[in-house]
């Protein structure tokens, strides 16, 4: 990987999750305004993206460092390195233990009754259920997306598109089977 193909990816994982219309999965990494930003980039600014190609040689690394800053709320190409690798280590860690992390996000959803998915979205927004958990909860229904919507959420907007826009990355599928307990316990 070089520099530029890093900064593209960073560049469309970042519209991704902070964009409404735009989708790296439609469009990809190679886009006009991808190649414009590049373009005008400093000698400088272009350091941290030899930096990161370094870093993260494997694609999927990369991916998974800009997914793990998006939901940091670290800046790819203004934050601090140790910040950005912090952010990959926890992301990756993460989905590496998938299931376990499930596992103890329904726990700790049992014990406090299944609380209805519009009030554990508070919960969601300090970090106590993972965004995996939040997305296999809210699969078969449209609540993010009312949530986001909503203007009493306002100012939640950000976390919530964050969510939606994961939703790709995440096969919601191979984890259903673990929360059939909240299924069963709410129907």
């Amino acid at each position: 990987m070089n520099s530029q193909t890093a900064f593209k990816m960073c560049h469309s994982l970042n519209l991704h999750f902070t964009s409404l219309k735009y989708s790296v999965l439609t469009y990809g990494n190679n886009t006009k305004s991808a190649q414009k930003k590049w373009d005008i980039l400093s000698p400088s600014q272009r350091f941290r993206y030899e930096w990161l190609a370094k870093k993260y040689p494997v694609t999927q690394d990369l991916v998974y460092a800009c997914i793990g800053a998006q939901f940091s709320d670290v800046s790819m190409q203004f934050g601090e390195r140790e910040e950005i690798v912090e952010a990959f280590f926890k992301f990756k860690a993460r989905r590496e233990a998938l299931t376990h992390t499930i596992k103890s996000d329904l726990i700790k959803h049992e014990l406090i009754d299944f609380e209805p998915v519009d009030k554990l979205i508070f919960k969601y927004f300090v970090g106590d259920f993972s965004p995996e958990y939040m997305l296999l909860l809210t699969k078969d229904n449209d609540i993010l997306s009312k949530i986001f919507e909503c203007p009493n959420f306002s100012w939640a907007r950000i976390k919530i598109l964050k969510l939606v826009k994961y939703r790709p990355f995440f096969n919601v599928s191979k984890y259903a089977h673990l929360t059939a307990d909240y299924a069963n316990h709410v129907n």
